[in-house]
C-alpha cells in the first residue's frame, strides 16, 4: 500500500495515499482564535474554507515550520460530522511516498486514549518506526462540530 510520509519532531509518520485527495504546498492560512490548539487556520481552497490541522502541533507539541517541504494533505471524510468536507493536514517533510507491506505493520502497544488517530507501526530499513495516522480518527466528533460552527462564523 502506498503511504505519504512526513515528520513531526524526530518521529516519522505515514498516511495511506488513498486517504489523501490532494497534496498542496503550504499557503497562507486565516487564523481562527480560541480554537483547538492544533488548528493552524483556514485554507481558501478553490473558494471553499478548509480547516487545517497542524500535525507537528498535534503529534509533537510544537507548531510546524514552513519549510519548502511543508505540505497540506487534503483529506475528505476526516471530519466525522461532515464527511463530505475536506480537512487539511499540515505536515513537515511531506515529499516522499513509500510502498509498504500493510501486513508488516504492528500494534504500537499502549496507545494513549486521547490519540485514536495513531495507528500501527512499521519498522523502516534504518530501524526507525513509522506510525500510521488515520485522518478519519483525528478529531473527536464534538471538536468537529465546534470547528464547523467556527468556520460558518468566519465565512
Amino acid at each position: 500500500m502506498l503511504f505519504i510520509l512526513f515528520s513531526a519532531g524526530d518521529d516519522l509518520y505515514g498516511i495511506a495515499a488513498g486517504e489523501v485527495e490532494e497534496v498542496v504546498p503550504f499557503a497562507q492560512l486565516k487564523a481562527l482564535p480560541q480554537t483547538h490548539p492544533a488548528l493552524a487556520g483556514l485554507l481558501n481552497f478553490h473558494g471553499q474554507p478548509v480547516p487545517v490541522l497542524d500535525l507537528s502541533q498535534l503529534l509533537g507539541g510544537r507548531p510546524a515550520e514552513t519549510f519548502l517541504t511543508t505540505r497540506i494533505l487534503l483529506c475528505r471524510g476526516a471530519l466525522a460530522s461532515a464527511p463530505e468536507r475536506l480537512l487539511g493536514l499540515l505536515a513537515e517533510n511531506a515529499v516522499a511516498t513509500r510502498d509498504l507491506d500493510e501486513s508488516a505493520f504492528r500494534p504500537p502497544g499502549a496507545a494513549p486514549p486521547d490519540a485514536p488517530h495513531a495507528g500501527s507501526v512499521y519498522e523502516m530499513p534504518d530501524g526507525r518506526y513509522l506510525q500510521r495516522i488515520h485522518p478519519a480518527r483525528i478529531l473527536p466528533a464534538a471538536v468537529t462540530r465546534e470547528l464547523l460552527a467556527q468556520i460558518q462564523e468566519a465565512a
